[in-house]
């Protein structure tokens, strides 16, 4: 592979986009980084007019694999508890969540930089390691936390476990509402928007949770605030910026 910013002819010959698309003067496309950095400059637009579309980086990188890139982007990932019923409420319910993270942490198979439990729902921006399915493992972390809830429920309160009970083909219980929200992060601004949203959370007049985002404790706000990993969970995001194409 030749060490060059790809051009509109590269996305052309590999069918990313066609001659009649409109392309392309987009820093979502430019500064690809090949075995060497090289500095980011313009696409010829071939007197087409602009359009930027971050999608088109991410179907090139796919199609051409660029070496030492990962094989999985840092990634925003939203599961909300079934019809938004406060089950994690409780901290014993929130260490479940705690513990599936911590696992997967240590068999090496996510990297973790910012999350928040909520009593209903979770925010995690994590990155998937190579050689790992992002599917399997969100599919795992589904699993094993549901499987967990539905024991817990059954030592200590039976009566709530029916609140869960669904009539479904595939399961007895479900706990987790079914399409859980997952999106690729490719830049430093929209990476640093999502984190920050995540630790306001708490704090928001909807919730009022803690006085501020590092005192809520099921958060990595006080990681990044204060230092302090409770869990010795996290990564902080500023020692993979090359990850994300980029400085901080």
């Amino acid at each position: 592979m030749s060490e060059t910013t790809p051009t509109k002819a590269d996305f052309l010959r590999s069918g990313v986009i066609g001659d009649d698309n409109m392309l392309v003067s987009c820093p979502a496309l430019v500064g690809v980084v090949t075995d060497k950095k090289i500095p980011p400059r313009p696409i010829a637009s071939a007197n087409l007019e602009p359009v930027c579309d971050m999608n088109l980086r991410s179907i090139y990188l796919m199609k051409h694999r660029i070496p030492d890139m990962p094989d999985h982007h840092p990634q925003f990932f939203t599961a909300t508890i079934l019809e938004w019923k406060h089950l994690l409420t409780e901290d014993s319910f929130k260490d479940i969540v705690i513990d599936s993270f911590r696992f997967l942490k240590n068999e090496g198979s996510i990297v973790i930089y910012g999350f928040v439990i909520m009593p209903n729902h979770i925010h995690l921006l994590w990155q998937i390691q190579d050689g790992f399915k992002r599917e399997n493992i969100q599919m795992r972390f589904l699993k094993f936390t549901s499987q967990q809830m539905k024991f817990r429920l059954t030592d200590t309160n039976y009566v709530r476990l029916e609140d869960f009970r669904v009539n479904a083909f595939d399961w007895q219980y479900q706990f987790w509402e079914r399409k859980a929200l997952s999106i690729d992060l490719w830049s430093w601004p929209v990476f640093v928007q999502k984190l920050d949203y995540t630790h306001n959370n708490p704090v928001k007049e909807k919730w009022k949770l803690a006085a501020s985002p590092e005192d809520y404790k099921y958060s990595s706000a006080k990681f990044y605030v204060k230092g302090i990993d409770e869990f010795g969970l996290l990564t902080h995001y500023a020692s993979k910026g090359w990850q994300l194409g980029g400085s901080v």
